[in-house]
């Protein structure tokens, strides 16, 4: 009896101390298979938001999870969870596959399917996110309104948007449109993004002027995104490392107003028009720009860099494009030890500059350029202070074919 009696009163300062309203600090599990601590997403949401946390927490699922066609599901909340300053939270899974499927057709412009709102410190890993249906309105959209939102991370996951619709949506957007030092610190990292609906983007992170995000890394994730690939606005210090992207989009990678940018060890395949392209705000420039040690094959401009400072484009595989290397309206720039080659269209230039400041151009080869028209190796427009060394130029087959053409 008094086994049973101490059992009892045991289970009872469990439950207690659950429904009391005792912040979160351990692991949880989310599924129906029996046993797991929450049934359902939408009660371990608001779970998390009425008691917050106190220690680092994870929630895993044991099980697909399929999402209301018509509900928003939250992470996070108006002026953001308690504790989460602090502690990390991370959505993960251990299913038998080890990996959760999160479908949905919800059409929820504003919030996205899945809505990260006002929270920090929280990582998603080995989730595929899938949405389909007649819309393209956003699968996860990360905005912050009246507290932080920062150290948001995406680890091996997968994003599918099978929508037929002729609206434009990406699949992960960000809307910052207050405070920047707030908003911080993203990785989208080892995720495959799938989207064969033109109107569907990859990724979309637009602030808003005058309001920064800060650090944004995209590292080795694979795109096969009919849309634009990465599009990202009013930003400072990006990364975009070691993807690989397929994309008949009409520019799959877009930044303006953004400095401090790497473009590395990419591979980037079967653009349309322009591949690689960086703009700056009207009257001022983008600075500290680097593309290096990417494959690019397209059409259009391969790489374009408008009105920007302190520019290096190095090392780079370039096969097509009217322009390979397209420097408009820029300040001090290097192109070092790029090789451009196979460039069909009727009329193209492997190297295009419009540099005001000084301007080096190094151990570049440029090789089998063909068009109707003209064929220029190098084409300069006033840029004052322009080097070349040791470059190589070979096999220009065009009606007009031009090694080093000063305008």
């Amino acid at each position: 009896m008094k086994k049973i009696l101490l059992s009892l009163t045991f289970s009872l300062l469990i439950f207690l101390n659950y429904v009391s309203g005792q912040a979160l600090n351990t692991s949880y599990t989310i599924g129906n298979l029996g046993g797991e601590d929450y049934a359902t997403l939408a009660i371990a949401l608001s779970d998390l938001h009425t008691r917050g946390i106190s220690d680092n927490v994870t929630f895993k699922f044991t099980e697909d999870i399929l999402l209301s066609a018509s509900t928003a599901y939250i992470f996070g909340q108006n002026g953001g969870i308690a504790g989460n300053d602090v502690y990390s939270i991370t959505f993960t899974s251990t299913s038998l596959s080890g990996r959760t499927t999160i479908p949905t057709t919800a059409s929820v412009a504003t919030t996205g399917a899945i809505g990260l709102l006002d929270i920090s410190n929280i990582t998603f890993e080995n989730i595929d996110f899938s949405k389909a249906g007649a819309n393209a309105n956003p699968f996860v959209v990360l905005r912050r309104n009246s507290s932080n939102l920062h150290n948001i991370k995406f680890d091996n996951c997968s994003f599918t948007n099978t929508s037929t619709t002729t609206n434009s949506g990406a699949m992960i957007r960000l809307e910052n449109t207050t405070v920047a030092s707030y908003v911080q610190n993203f990785k989208i990292e080892n995720c495959t993004f799938t989207a064969t609906n033109i109107n569907v983007a990859g990724i979309n992170f637009t602030g808003a002027s005058g309001v920064k995000t800060q650090n944004i890394t995209v590292k080795n994730n694979t795109f096969n995104v009919a849309g634009a690939v990465i599009t990202i606005a009013y930003a400072d210090n990006i990364l975009i490392d070691d993807n690989n992207t397929f994309s008949a989009g009409t520019t799959p990678i877009i930044i303006n107003y953004t400095d401090n940018i790497v473009i590395e060890n990419n591979e980037f395949i079967s653009a349309p028009t322009n591949t690689v392209q960086i703009n700056s705000i009207s009257g001022s420039t983008a600075t500290n720009v680097l593309i290096k040690n990417n494959i690019i094959t397209g059409t259009g401009n391969l790489i374009t860099v408008n009105t920007s400072d302190i520019v290096s484009i190095d090392n780079n595989n370039l096969s097509g494009g009217t322009r390979a290397i397209y420097l408009n309206t820029c300040t001090n720039a290097e192109v070092i030890n790029n090789t451009v080659q196979a460039q069909t269209a009727a009329t193209n230039n492997g190297i295009w500059l419009n540099v005001s400041g000084y301007t080096l151009v190094e151990k570049n080869t440029v090789k089998n350029l063909s068009g109707t028209t003209a064929a220029n190796a190098m084409q300069i427009v006033t840029s004052p202070g322009c080097e070349f060394i040791d470059n190589t130029i070979e096999d220009l087959r065009a009606t007009t074919s031009r090694g080093i053409w000063l305008t």
